[in-house]
């Protein structure tokens, strides 16, 4: 299998890229790639096949021998996460990764729990960011997904930009009834091909009613993920996994 490298973007119009910090450390002294070798390069957008042309002390210049498309659905699936324990918000987003989650947002909410300073969550949020382009290249998927930095729940929820055809859900305790499966096939009739999939998980303590009342007011329908309640690292990804089914697998 060709190893995969994450550069941030492959230009267009280029024939060759650089490839530099800490992919250009691991090609170089941890799996010890020489020039001559291929390469498969991946960024938020798109993936290459490459050669190792020339290697410095710094970079390693890469020459792009072919662009490479692999299937990506036309939809973009956001989870809105509320913030858990750091440990659990990496499994989410690595698993998240996998399932195919393109952009997470992870929120304070009422019941989050976090001593960490701002700074301290900007750290985190570029490790995240690490661990999802270290997944991407691990599961073979088409594009490196983003973490975006931790904000307040009440403020986040005054700027989100969703739009008519987007499916709106938040996974909520109290909803007995309905599910992903009514939702999305009736939302399908009207909009078949939705360009935003919004998915809202809370923290380990749950979703509050202010909170609950704030998003509906954004158009998010509550869902039962059935009769078992799900830890919060898992229900993200249970999710998103039954939307793509419901979503690429409907006839």
């Amino acid at each position: 299998m060709t190893r995969r490298f994450y550069i941030r973007t492959i230009p267009a119009e280029s024939s060759s890229v650089k490839l530099v910090g800490e992919e250009f450390h691991h090609l170089v002294h941890v799996v010890r790639f020489s020039v001559g070798d291929t390469i498969q390069l991946i960024s938020s957008i798109g993936m290459a096949q490459g050669c190792i042309q020339k290697i410095s002390h710094d970079s390693a210049l890469i020459s792009i021998q072919k662009r490479m498309t692999r299937y990506q659905p036309a939809y973009c699936i956001h989870l809105l996460q509320g913030l858990p324990k750091i440990k659990k918000m990496d499994d989410i987003v690595e698993k998240g990764t996998e399932v195919g989650i393109h952009f997470f947002h992870p929120l304070l909410m009422k019941r989050s729990y976090s001593s960490l300073s701002r700074e301290q969550l900007k750290e985190k949020t570029q490790r995240w960011n690490r661990l999802a382009c270290a997944a991407t290249k691990q599961c073979g998927a088409a594009r490196v997904p983003h973490v975006y930095d931790v904000e307040p729940f009440h403020q986040y929820i005054q700027t989100i930009n969703v739009l008519a055809g987007d499916i709106v859900a938040v996974a909520y305790e109290a909803e007995k009834e309905t599910s992903l499966f009514h939702i999305l096939p009736t939302k399908l009739q009207k909009d078949a091909n939705p360009a935003n999939i919004w998915l809202c998980v809370g923290p380990e303590g749950g979703i509050t009613e202010e909170e609950i009342l704030a998003l509906s007011a954004k158009g998010f329908q509550q869902v039962t993920l059935g009769d078992t309640i799900l830890r919060t690292e898992t229900a993200g990804f249970f999710m998103a996994g039954l939307v793509r089914y419901i979503l690429e697998f409907r006839s």
